[in-house]
Formats: structure tokens, C-alpha cells, sequence
């Protein structure tokens, strides 16, 4: 390890203890540290754009043991909701206020809440003198320039050592002054910051803070620190300070870190580009984390006993596997034992702490993925699905069965993982560009990124749909939709249509339809590491649905968990239905943030007990591709450095404070096993139901008729299994009876088992009208797989216009029109008039090894609104030079291709040879669509010479766009 630089942190505002007030009495606990809860009161489409403010202001205060919560509208001002704060931090813009939020707001101040009140928060609530009173004064008017305004009370403990700053801001102008205040800062002769009391309640106000110009000063993030730290009081400011807080300290790395313009403005991590952190206990670690205020973080497990957890799954007795990835990302190997393993982890005595490791499986490599089933476990073993057994009972793997080959791990960070245990009986899976290349039979499974699933035997595979970009993220909800997240700026999507569903159809199947809508995310921390999509999810991993009912109501089935190791969050976004469709919003909101850079969250699950667990790689390095064009690959397509950690390890566990963890059902007996299916965890109803299959079988059909009529939970798990169970025609008996249950999880459930047979399409067509937005997207699906007919057709025809006012079911309505012979108006592919030359031929495997593929794709049509398409672009044929010097030197967004937005970043390829360049140039402009001929070596060697001098990427202004 290089000498720590510790003296680094003197450097920095973000670490610096301030001292402002005096220490406590003897008397004071030094056992009672905590971090300060404060909750941001922003506004929706506000022009001071108060959700960036609160990234920035989050990522200045996490590391200093402030957490901070953002609500946008004063619905948030309850008395329940605010007593769970510190203190309250308003910055927006709303017209007013009900009288009931009113109270709860001034009783909450009276009693000894915090209040601090930013720029235009003295705008807010214009129907209430009370609240006027309370900050001090209203707004009235503003200019605007560079100024720095005056400290007129520098001995009060905010301004205690603060030399203040210069910045362009709003001059703001104030009315309706409440003289019950001590003025701290005045511009020329306006008042421009004070604090005062309300009862025991400290309030504070400044009218600083227009735009970024001024929050992104370390200078303007302290004087809020402070403030935040004053209002709170004596009290609750040695919380913090007993916390002990961690001095990070850091080393020079040879990690060559983008420290240039990065989609669009230089990436600031608040400590020099060379350097990174060292690493910290874990119990020093915890103490820079944040979860939800209500929530407790435990620890369930670390290292020595856990490395490296890429992946945790959990058996029918309650026990967590996990993936130990030592060869993950570029040690894989073939014909001898690799060093990933896994692991099963137990809580014996129930205090929510691993305390019984045992290895079940090791020699495996790049192990992604293991799902306990029957006595072992299904995982991914190279490009090898494998199915390892314990056929004596000792708790480790002793049997190994090849299910198929064809995982392809050329990339290793695009390869298959995330197994899941399907609704119907299926193992479910997702797989990055690296693809897969599977021989079952006589049939052969070829796909780049996208879900499928496969049988438990191995015995049949089905590719479902490919998804926009990398992909290493799935889940489900409790009804059986099946959802997902992509690395690059497409963190949630939706299982639409599978491609089966296309053949015959003419239409070009499409990708997996987005549920997100490029929310940013919010971080605690500066000391990020994002080479794209900066400020939005990169290097996605996971996407389970919040399945279970320890947590509130407002979770159930209602939030996902989505980890983005490399800013050191899980994002806990709402899952919202919106037709046959889903939207999730609200990516600021994390069930896991922490401001120790080695942190790197890659999976969280809803576990047997109803807490939420999460795999903390706890790594340095977690970004796959290269951070800048010298540094070389290895096996697994990744960027070679001695700097990944193959030490440490953590699995958290989160869930609401003083609550009993759900207990787990007995699963002895059938009469146990069926009970089961209506436990309030899916975990639990997914378990009992491969038991079930596993070990009853026929004998379990009576039993699961009658749980099948219930209509409730239970019924959808019993549907799914008496389609395994019983013949065609009694499922068809008791699909005739069920259908009409306005549950979508039990419509699910028939509809996906019934047989792709014309009496099928003729039932459900028949019922389409009164079937829920799911069950409709299922029911056109399932048509769309039956047999061609002009009577289905016909009776499609008459609901057409009834079934498109959900936009979300246009496609499922196009393609089963277009099965049945209504052929929609199609774009195809022009064929292609000559063969790719040499040069292009070449192009194609630069294309892959550039990583080209990772953010234009493999069929040339880019990331909606981040990546633009290269298949029909304008950039390509609109002249040969432009695209040379795109490929030389970069370009930054915003720009427009085809008349759509997107707002990513290329990297210069400089240290692309001429001929590559020219190679990778030919491949673009004669794939797919394009038919534009090859440029030669010579071209993009004079073009080389032309920018020789250009450091900067290039952008659309450029080049007069």
C-alpha cells in the first residue's frame, strides 16, 4: 500500500471539523452518536431547480454525519413527518399553505425543530403571515450581479472563522421584516442573513443561493453546515461529534481517472484525480452511511468471512448464499479449477448476524449468479450453466451437472446473471452485450443483451426479449410481471413482448420498453467515480420489487431497489402502475447511501425475513471500462489495475426500527407447504411453491384446486403449479371459472398457462373487455402466439379502439393484429447490395473491443436519450471528416441525431491506430441500414494531423449544430 496522504484532507472544506459550540456537561453519554436527520423541502418544477441543489448540498453534508431527505411538496409538513427531523431545510417555491401544515410546521418549531430557511424559501407560503414571522421577512424584489455581501456579527457561533465568498447571485430585496431577529450578513445595507428563536425552536435564513454558481461553492456548502449545526443545538451537535467520524486519508493511485470534461463539465471529486481512498473497518465505515430515517443498518456479515459478494440469494430453510467473485473481472478461467466460490451463510441464534459460514462450492469462475434449488443450487460457472448437488448431506457440493453451455463472458461485466425462480416454474436470468451462443437439441439460442429463462433441467431455453444496453438487473412483482435494469441510463424496464410472439409477424421486435424517465441520482459524497452518464445510474445491478410487509405500506410492492456501485447508493425509486405499463420515479430517494468511496452496493434482495440485505463489493475500483485510453485490458474486457481489492467484503441488513422480523413458515408437510403460498413475503410463496413442485407433485393437486379458489395471494402460486400438475383440459376447467377474478396476479397466472391454441385466443378475446390492464397485455400476447385466424381478427378489430386508449399496449395490439394477418405499415431492413469489405470486417471486432458496443449496441440503435444511434445516422453521412474527428477526439451532448435528443458523451479514441479507426469507421457506415462506403487510412491520417493541437472533446455547436 503507497504512503497515505494524509495531510489531503486539510485541503478540503468537505472534511474539515468545524468547531462552532461548546462542549456538553460531563454528564453527556458519550454512547449516544448518531448522524442528524434533516428533510429538504423542495418543489416540483421550481426555476431554482431545488433537486439539484439538494444533490449537491447531500454530497457536501454526507460525509460531515447530516442526512438529508428531499419531499417536494408541503404535503411532507405533518406533525408525524417532522418529528422524525433534526431540522428542516426549506429551498422551492410554493404559493401556500393549508392551515393544517401551518400548525404542524409552527408547533414543530416551538418544541424545538430546526429550521433553516435558503433564498427563496422567504418566497414561499404567501398566504401566511405566520410563516413570514417565523423566517423573518418576505420577498420583494430582486436584481442580479457579483457580489460579496458582510459579516456584521462575527463573533455569533455560524460566523465564528467564516471569511464568507463572491459569487453572481440575486440581489433579493425584503419585506414585512420581523425585528425579533440577529442580523448576520448585510448586503450594502439588506438584510441578508439572520437567525432568531421561536420558543425552543432555532431558525436561521440567508438569502443566498439562487443557482449552482453559489451551491457549488465549498464556502456557501459550509455556511449551510454550519447553520444546520447551530439550529439543532448544543445537544444534538455532540450526537454528531460522539460519532468520531472517520478521517479518510488516501494514496496515490496509477489509476488514470477522467478528471477532464466528462459529459460536459470537468468531474470534481474534491480530491485530486490521482489519488484514492484508503479503506476503513467496517464499523468505521457504517458510521458515513445512510438509510432511511426509521431504519437501522446491521451488519450481517464481513470479511474474513465474506469476499467480494457479487450475488445473495436464500434457500427454504432461511439461509443466504452468496457469490464470492475473486475472478471477477479479468482472471477467468478454462480446464482448471478458478477461485470464485460459494457460500452459505446462517443466523443461528437470531440476532440478525451471520454467525455459521460454511463453503458449499468453490474452483468455480465468474461465478455471477447461484439459486438454491433442490439440494444445492443453479449457477453460472464460466460459460456454463451448472446445476451443483449435495447427494450426502454435508452441506457442500459434491455432484456438478452441465445444464448447457454458451454463456458468453468475452466482456465480464456483460455477461448472464441475476437468476431467479419464476412464477411458472422457469428459472428466470438477464445477460449483458457479451450474449449468449446456447445449443439445446437440435436448437440453437443466440442473443445479445436481453431476459430469458430456461427449465431447471436444462432441458429447454427461451430468449424472452433484448433489453437497450448491458443488462444486470431483474425482478419481479407480486403479481408475476416480469421487470429489470440496464447499466447505462436505463435503470427500470418492463418485460413487454417476448420475441416468440414476433415470429411471423413482419415487425421488428423491440426492446424492452422503459419504466424510468432518466432521473438523476443522489449521492452523499463527492468522491464518486462515473466515466458516463453522470449523474444518472451506471453500472446498474439489480432491480427487485419490495415484495414483502415488514416495511410500510407505502413499500409494498410499491418500491424497487436498484444499486449504483459507482456513486455508493441503492436508489429505492416508486414503482408506479400506469396501465399495462410502469413508470418509477423518485431515484433521489435511497435505501442505502454511503460517503466511504470503497463502498459499491451490487445487489440488494428482499430476504426471508422481510429486511432488506445488501452486497457491498467494498472496492475501490467498480467501474468495468477504461477511466481514460492508456490503460490496458485484460481477459474479461476490463481495465487492468493492481488496485481491486480481494480482502474485504460486507452484507447489510436494513429494516424499520423496533421491528419483529417476519417469521418464517413451516414447510414439513403439503397441508405447511400450501399454507405457505399465502405468506406475506413472495420470498416465502416462491419457496413453498418450488417445494411443492419438488417434492409433492400430483398428490398436492386437491389441495391446490381449493387454495386456487380463494382469490387470494395463494391462488396465483396455485395456478402456476396446477398447470405443471394437471392435464390441459382440467386447466382449461379451472382457467374457464377463474378468469373472471379482477385479480391481475391470478389472470396472470391462467393466462400465461394456458396452451397457444385457437380455443385459448377464442376465450380470452371473448373476455379482453372486462380483463385488467395486465391480463389484457397477457391475453393480446397469447393471441399473438396462437395459431393465424380470421375469426380471432375480426373480434381483435372491434376492440381496437377501446384497448389503445392504454398507450402502453400498442405493440401487444400491433403484433397480435399482424399475426392474424393485418399487416401494420413496417420499416425493413434494406438488403444489403455488397459484402462488408476487409477493412469493415476488421471494424466489427474493434467495434466490440472499444467498447462501441456497450453504448451504440450491437444492432446499431443506441440508448434512448443517452446514446444516439448510429444505424440511419446523419453524423455518418453527412460527411467522411466529421465522423473521424468524433472518433478522434470525443464529442459532448447535448446533441441531436435524427431530430432526437441525447445528452451523453463519446470518450476520444486517439489511441486508435489509423487504420483501426478507418477499420471501426467502416463497420458503422456499412451495418445495418447504412450503405456508405469505406474512407481510407490515409483520410484519417490527415484529419489526425488537422487537430493535433485540439485537447477538447468536440460538441454540435462545432460542427453548426
Amino acid at each position: 500500500m503507497n504512503k497515505p496522504l494524509t495531510d489531503l484532507r486539510n485541503l478540503l472544506f468537505i472534511f474539515v471539523t468545524v468547531l462552532i459550540h461548546p462542549s456538553l456537561s460531563a454528564e453527556q453519554k458519550t454512547t449516544d452518536a448518531r448522524r442528524l436527520e434533516v428533510l429538504f423541502l423542495g418543489s416540483p418544477n421550481s426555476s431554482h431547480r431545488p433537486l439539484e441543489r439538494f444533490t449537491t448540498i447531500r454530497r457536501a453534508l454526507g460525509p460531515r454525519g447530516i442526512n438529508l431527505t428531499y419531499a417536494n411538496q408541503p404535503s411532507a409538513l405533518t406533525k408525524g413527518n417532522l418529528a422524525k427531523y433534526d431540522a428542516l431545510m426549506v429551498y422551492g417555491n410554493h404559493e401556500a399553505i393549508q392551515k393544517n401544515q401551518e400548525t404542524a410546521l409552527l408547533q414543530y418549531s416551538k418544541n424545538g425543530g430546526a429550521c433553516v430557511f435558503l433564498h427563496s424559501a422567504c418566497g414561499c407560503f404567501r398566504n401566511s403571515d405566520a410563516y413570514i414571522k417565523l423566517l423573518g421577512a418576505q420577498f420583494k424584489s430582486h436584481g442580479k450581479g457579483v457580489f460579496r455581501v458582510k459579516t456584521v456579527k462575527p463573533d455569533h457561533p455560524i460566523m465564528k472563522g467564516y471569511k464568507g465568498f463572491e459569487c453572481w447571485d440575486e440581489t433579493y430585496v425584503h419585506q414585512k421584516h420581523n425585528q425579533d431577529r440577529v442580523l448576520l450578513q448585510v448586503r450594502e445595507e439588506e438584510p441578508w442573513t439572520w437567525v432568531r428563536t421561536n420558543g425552543k425552536g432555532r431558525i436561521f435564513y440567508t438569502a443566498s443561493g439562487h443557482d449552482e454558481r453559489c451551491w457549488e461553492l465549498a464556502e456557501y456548502q459550509d455556511l449551510i453546515y454550519r447553520a444546520t449545526m447551530w439550529t439543532v443545538g448544543n445537544e444534538k451537535t455532540q450526537l454528531v461529534k460522539n460519532l468520531n467520524l472517520p478521517k479518510l486519508s488516501y494514496f496515490k493511485s496509477n489509476v488514470s481517472i477522467i478528471h477532464a470534461k466528462s459529459w460536459g463539465k470537468p468531474l470534481d471529486r474534491r480530491i485530486p484525480h490521482t489519488h484514492l481512498q484508503n479503506p476503513l473497518p467496517v464499523s468505521e465505515s457504517i458510521k458515513l452511511t445512510q438509510v432511511p430515517v426509521g431504519y437501522d443498518l446491521q451488519l450481517f456479515a464481513s470479511e474474513p468471512d465474506i469476499i467480494n459478494p457479487i450475488s445473495i440469494n436464500w434457500d427454504e430453510k432461511g439461509r443466504m448464499w452468496a457469490v464470492e467473485a475473486y475472478d471477477y473481472p479479468n482472471n477467468s478461467v478454462t480446464n482448471k479449477p478458478g477461485q470464485d466460490k460459494i457460500k452459505v451463510l446462517e443466523d443461528t441464534n437470531n440476532d440478525g448476524k451471520a454467525d455459521k459460514v460454511t463453503t458449499f462450492a468453490s474452483g468455480l469462475t465468474i461465478c455471477t449468479s447461484a439459486l438454491p434449488y433442490r439440494d444445492g443450487c443453479i449457477a453460472t460457472d464460466g460459460e456454463e450453466m451448472v446445476y451443483l448437488s449435495d447427494t450426502n448431506g454435508d452441506g457442500k457440493s459434491d455432484t456438478r451437472k452441465v445444464l448447457f453451455k454458451g454463456l458468453k463472458i468475452w466482456d465480464t461485466h456483460a455477461c448472464t446473471s441475476n437468476l431467479r425462480y419464476g412464477f411458472d416454474n422457469w428459472i428466470y436470468a438477464t445477460v449483458g452485450y457479451s450474449g449468449l451462443d446456447i445449443k439445446i437439441g437440435n436448437k440453437q439460442h443466440k442473443s445479445r443483451q436481453g431476459v430469458f429463462r430456461f427449465k431447471p433441467d436444462g432441458s429447454a431455453v427461451e430468449i424472452l426479449q433484448n433489453t437497450t444496453n448491458n443488462t444486470w438487473g431483474l425482478g419481479f412483482t407480486e403479481e408475476g410481471r416480469v421487470m429489470g435494469s440496464t447499466a447505462n441510463n436505463n435503470p427500470s424496464w418492463w418485460l413487454d413482448i417476448p420475441l416468440a410472439a414476433y415470429q411471423g409477424s413482419g415487425i421488428k421486435p423491440r426492446r424492452t420498453p422503459r419504466s424510468d424517465s432518466g432521473d438523476k441520482i443522489a449521492p452523499i459524497t463527492f468522491d464518486t467515480l462515473q466515466v458516463d452518464v453522470r449523474g444518472g445510474i451506471t453500472a446498474g445491478a439489480g432491480h427487485s420489487v419490495y415484495t414483502a410487509q415488514l416495511f410500510p405500506k407505502d413499500w409494498h410492492n410499491q418500491r424497487v431497489l436498484i444499486c449504483a456501485p459507482t456513486c455508493k447508493i441503492v436508489s429505492a425509486p416508486r414503482l408506479e402502475r400506469h396501465g399495462a405499463g410502469f413508470k418509477t420515479t423518485n431515484y433521489q430517494n435511497n435505501i442505502f447511501a454511503s460517503a466511504d468511496s470503497w463502498s459499491s452496493p451490487v445487489a440488494a434482495e428482499v430476504g426471508p425475513d422481510g429486511a432488506v440485505y445488501i452486497a457491498d463489493w467494498y472496492n475501490p475500483i467498480i467501474q468495468h471500462n477504461v477511466y481514460g485510453p492508456n490503460q490496458k485490458k485484460g481477459k474479461g474486457n476490463a481495465y487492468l489495475t493492481k488496485h481491486r481489492d480481494r480482502k474485504h467484503g460486507r452484507i447489510f441488513r436494513i429494516l424499520p426500527k423496533n421491528s419483529n422480523p417476519i417469521p418464517a413458515p413451516k414447510l414439513g408437510s403439503l397441508t405447511e407447504r400450501v399454507a405457505a403460498l399465502s405468506h406475506s413475503n413472495l420470498f416465502w410463496r416462491l419457496t413453498a411453491q418450488r417445494v411443492i413442485l419438488e417434492q409433492d407433485g400430483k398428490q398436492a393437486v386437491n389441495a391446490l384446486i381449493s387454495a386456487a379458489q380463494n382469490e387470494t395471494v395463494a391462488s396465483i402460486h396455485a395456478l402456476h403449479l396446477l398447470a405443471n400438475m394437471t392435464s390441459a383440459e382440467k386447466f382449461a376447467e379451472i382457467a374457464r371459472m377463474q378468469i373472471r377474478s379482477q385479480s391481475p396476479g391470478i389472470q396472470l397466472a391462467i393466462i400465461h398457462s394456458l396452451p397457444s391454441t385457437q380455443n385459448t385466443a377464442n376465450m380470452l378475446i371473448n373476455q379482453i373487455s372486462t380483463l385488467t390492464p395486465d391480463g389484457q397485455h397477457a391475453a393480446l400476447v397469447k393471441i399473438a402466439l396462437s395459431p393465424k385466424s380470421s375469426e380471432i381478427l375480426s373480434a381483435l378489430k372491434k376492440n381496437v379502439n377501446e384497448l389503445l386508449k392504454d398507450k402502453h399496449l400498442t405493440q401487444a395490439v400491433t403484433v397480435a393484429l399482424a399475426k392474424h394477418d393485418m399487416m401494420p405499415s413496417i420499416t425493413k431492413e434494406k438488403k444489403r447490395t455488397h459484402p462488408l469489405s476487409a477493412s469493415a470486417k476488421r471494424g466489427a471486432e474493434i467495434y466490440k473491443s472499444a467498447t462501441c458496443i456497450a453504448c451504440h449496441q450491437a444492432d446499431g440503435e443506441g440508448v434512448e436519450k443517452t446514446f444516439p444511434p448510429l444505424n440511419k445516422s446523419d453524423w455518418l453521412s453527412r460527411n467522411r471528416t466529421d465522423s473521424i474527428k468524433v472518433v478522434l477526439k470525443g464529442l459532448v451532448g447535448p446533441i441531436k441525431v435524427l431530430d432526437k435528443g441525447y445528452n451523453g458523451a463519446m470518450p476520444a479514441q486517439e489511441n486508435l491506430k489509423d487504420q483501426q479507426i478507418a477499420d471501426v469507421l467502416n463497420f458503422t457506415r456499412n451495418s445495418w441500414n447504412n450503405q456508405l462506403g469505406d474512407i481510407t487510412k490515409e483520410e484519417v491520417a490527415k484529419v489526425r494531423s488537422d487537430l493535433n493541437n485540439r485537447k477538447e472533446p468536440f460538441t454540435a455547436k462545432d460542427f453548426g449544430k
